[in-house]
């Protein structure tokens, strides 16, 4: 592949600001040794895209809801909840997915890592059967949560941690 010197320096630079010079010189360690495709900065879902919104999602989260929310158990909790809710909304019925839920635990723990990849490509193709872009959904949902009062986050914070679905607060 042949990069415009402009491009790269574009992406390099993008990819200290974010990451620090330690990734950007690995950056550029993959690319020259062809190990790593270049994103075009023109299209769209690029690697830096998300890790600006992974950014925003963290900002969003430790603002309204507390450091403590950012635990990693935590972060499984609501990711079960929510997609809980998609697959309801996908026509998955309680019984089916207590089906999964013992077929799952009745297996070994998977790696974090394969399985945020698995769980991304499955979000990427529910998002395609049912038409709309998955990067699209989750800005207008960031957008959305943004512009609403702290209180309501707060509030539906406390109530979760009732429920057992979340650490409370820290102030």
């Amino acid at each position: 592949m042949i990069i415009k010197e402009s491009v790269l320096i574009h992406l390099v630079k993008r990819m200290y600001d974010e990451c620090g010079m330690t990734k950007a010189e690995e950056f550029i360690r993959r690319v020259e040794a062809g190990e790593h495709d270049v994103p075009s900065p023109w299209s769209r879902g690029t690697h830096f895209e998300t890790i600006d919104v992974q950014k925003r999602t963290r900002r969003w989260v430790e603002s309204r809801l507390g450091i403590a929310a950012m635990n990693v158990h935590e972060r499984g909790l609501r990711s079960a909840e929510e997609n809980i809710e998609l697959v309801q909304c996908c026509g998955v019925t309680e019984q089916q997915y207590i089906n999964i839920v013992r077929h799952v635990y009745g297996k070994p723990v998977g790696d974090v890592r394969q399985e945020l990849g698995g769980a991304g490509m499955t979000l990427l193709a529910i998002a395609d059967s049912v038409g709309y872009v998955l990067s699209e959904c989750v800005d207008s949902e960031l957008r959305r949560v943004e512009s609403l009062p702290t209180d309501k986050f707060r509030k539906r914070q406390d109530e979760n941690v009732a429920n057992g679905i979340g650490a409370p607060r820290e102030e």
